[in-house]
């Protein structure tokens, strides 16, 4: 009887889970933390972009929650401020960082400096090395000094945030993963 009581709960759990949405289950808040290269604070925005005001500012190493992520925007929330904005995804990482540097500007200031002559585009595009079958990278902010976050080889489909002569900034949903890639190395 008591296999049968343990088996009934068990089959009931399955279709409890069978019957929830996977978009649902998706968008789970999880918690990540702010790590910027200058050791700064993150502007929170009322939404996802840097045309939208700024809400407050996030610390370096600060754990938020995270709700949804949108063309390398995450929603979140976190105890310094009572409702919720958004954060560039970039500055979030799943491990909470070592102490910064607090020297320098914040990140979001480096981040509209880095877009004073980038456009809004979105637009997707694929992946077009020099050398076919190569990969390309895709760098942390718009210079070849810039570290490397990923590597894409041909055919890879990605959307176009924002760009200008050189660089695009581009966003890898199936990563959920932001950075700059140089614009003769994309098929636009």
């Amino acid at each position: 009887m008591k296999k049968f009581r343990i088996m009934a709960l068990v089959m009931a759990a399955v279709l409890l889970l069978a019957a929830v949405p996977m978009a649902a289950l998706a968008d789970t808040p999880t918690i990540k933390y702010v790590k910027t290269g200058t050791g700064g604070s993150v502007n929170m925005r009322y939404g996802a972009g840097t045309n939208y005001a700024i809400i407050t500012t996030v610390p370096y190493g600060t754990g938020v929650t995270v709700y949804s992520t949108v063309n390398g925007w995450s929603q979140v929330g976190y105890s310094g401020y009572s409702g919720t904005g958004w954060i560039m995804s970039r500055y979030l990482v799943s491990s909470k960082p070592s102490k910064g540097s607090t020297k320098g500007s914040t990140a979001d200031t480096l981040t509209n400096s880095i877009f004073n002559n980038f456009k809004d585009v979105n637009a997707y595009t694929t992946v077009k090395p020099s050398t076919p079958g190569n990969f390309v990278n895709m760098r942390w902010a718009p210079s070849k000094a810039s570290s490397v976050q990923a590597k894409y080889y041909e055919g890879k489909q990605l959307l176009v945030l924002k760009e200008n002569k050189t660089w695009c900034q581009v966003y890898d949903a199936e990563n959920n993963r932001c950075g700059f890639i140089m614009k003769i190395l994309l098929d636009r």
